[in-house]
């Protein structure tokens, strides 16, 4: 995999939900890609575990992806104005006519990365600067989740050397599958999955009846001699705040 276009500049946003005291925070944090299957910033994992999450002292962040740009847009333009995902490439897909698209959807690979090491960092003018992060777990339901953590995830380290995310989240029967590498492509190319990839970091894909039903119906129509399995990783496994082992439980409230 290689970068087609590097330095492309990109403006998103995050919204961030924390303990107003730094001593309360448990330093975990959970980011959520924002769902924008709406054409607007959806944050449906947050509706799953915000009791959780409030509860123990844990922070989360949304960060908006391209597809919700026109509806915020629309919302506020003034204030939403500078949200951008510009395609820097001016040519336009091999058998498209007209210009180039004006969005960049491949964008967003690298607004996941920089948000997760943003939070890591000490930066002053980070929203974490007075909060210890001890972990950062990445979460969403669809495929972008997927295609981060077998595309994406094993190239994304920190100067140390450390991955960004510790740990990942996925909702629902198509959580851990391998996804679509084509949607690496500006435009949408198929291309090989890279084999020996591996994210080495926990994984967690929860799963309701109704899951296990979806789950068993697409593994049978999928299943081919060739095939990468997808991979789901029990409860037994969970990191840190999502086990309660590893991290700083915030004090009792009154």
């Amino acid at each position: 995999m290689t970068v087609r276009t590097g330095g492309a500049p990109y403006t998103t946003r995050i919204l961030v939900r924390r303990p107003a005291d730094p001593s309360q925070f448990s330093g975990a944090v959970v980011v959520e890609l924002l769902n924008s299957a709406r054409r607007f910033d959806w944050g449906m994992m947050w509706g799953y575990l915000h009791a959780h999450l409030l509860e123990r002292g844990d922070a989360w962040v949304g960060i908006t992806l391209p597809g919700a740009l026109p509806g915020l847009q629309k919302f506020d333009a003034a204030r939403y104005a500078p949200l951008s995902f510009r395609n820097p490439s001016a040519m336009p897909c091999p058998g498209a006519t007209g210009a180039a698209a004006p969005v960049e959807d491949g964008l967003r690979w690298d607004a996941i990365s920089q948000v997760g090491a943003l939070l890591k960092s000490r930066d002053p003018s980070g929203p974490f600067r007075a909060f210890n992060v001890q972990a950062v777990y990445l979460t969403s339901q669809g495929g972008d989740l997927t295609l981060y953590m077998n595309a994406v995830a094993p190239r994304a380290h920190l100067g140390t050397g450390r991955p960004v995310y510790d740990g990942f989240l996925a909702r629902a029967p198509f959580g851990l599958g391998i996804g679509r590498w084509s949607d690496l492509h500006p435009c949408g190319v198929e291309i090989d999955a890279e084999p020996g990839a591996d994210v080495h970091r926990p994984g967690v894909h929860p799963e309701s009846g109704e899951d296990l039903v979806a789950w068993g119906s697409a593994q049978q129509a999928r299943d081919e001699p060739g095939d990468i399995p997808a991979r789901r990783v029990g409860q037994e496994s969970l990191p840190r705040s999502f086990s309660g082992e590893g991290a700083t439980r915030p004090k009792a409230r009154s």
